[in-house]
């Protein structure tokens, strides 16, 4: 209740989230080469580290579910931002989904144990692809690794996500893990990395580095 964030998921005592993360909002992602180009990456910078300062968390019973509302002010924005979860017996956790204004990412981030290597969608694919530029790969079914997500540019920058998904389900070899569904077509990516892994930061300054020679046991969803 201090903090307003999901810190675990477990069926059966399998953890699905890893230790000291939590399901958080992420309104950041790696500033691409075009970011760096029109100084995206410095007019929307506020959206970085907003800041999220809990204000309110409530819970309450909705027939055979629970309805958690948390409110969190964003000093650096002078926003507030209200995130609604509907938690059923089954499992099941929605969310809700509010319009917002231009900005790098509005989403979730979750950080899963490095088990959880199997990607299995159904959204545009095989390759990378994102609203502006995504016509030239197919609406259809695919299963991948994590570890083929990421594409080795020459500088470190955002890469491998997929849109259009209607469906998308993170699991281990045995196909015990999380399934994401939307009411309207969406974006996710899997990764080895943390956005903040690939992030440049203000200036370019990774043009040779090598972001393989990097490695943490957990994936970022």
């Amino acid at each position: 209740k201090w903090s307003g964030w999901i810190e675990g998921i477990s069926l059966n005592g399998y953890e699905m989230i890893e230790y000291g993360y939590a399901l958080r909002p992420n309104f950041w992602r790696a500033p691409t080469d075009n970011d760096f180009g029109a100084n995206l990456h410095r007019r929307f910078v506020d959206w970085k580290n907003p800041g999220l300062k809990l204000k309110s968390f409530k819970a309450e019973e909705q027939g055979n579910r629970v309805q958690v509302v948390t409110t969190y002010e964003l000093p650096r924005l002078a926003a507030v931002l209200t995130m609604t979860y509907l938690i059923g017996g089954n499992g099941a956790v929605d969310k809700e989904k509010k319009d917002m204004p231009h900005l790098f990412r509005f989403g979730m981030q979750l950080v899963m144990p490095g088990r959880f290597d199997r990607i299995d969608y159904y959204g545009r694919g095989p390759v990378e692809n994102y609203d502006d530029r995504n016509e030239s790969q197919r609406l259809g079914r695919y299963r991948q690794l994590v570890k083929d997500q990421y594409y080795p540019y020459i500088r470190p920058q955002e890469s491998g996500t997929k849109s259009d998904i209607r469906w998308w389900k993170l699991t281990d070899i045995d196909g015990r893990g999380l399934a994401i569904r939307s009411d309207v077509p969406f974006s996710a990516s899997a990764l080895n990395y943390l956005p903040e892994d690939l992030d440049d930061g203000w200036d370019k300054d990774q043009a040779f580095r090598r972001i393989e020679t990097t490695w943490i046991d957990h994936l970022v969803f």
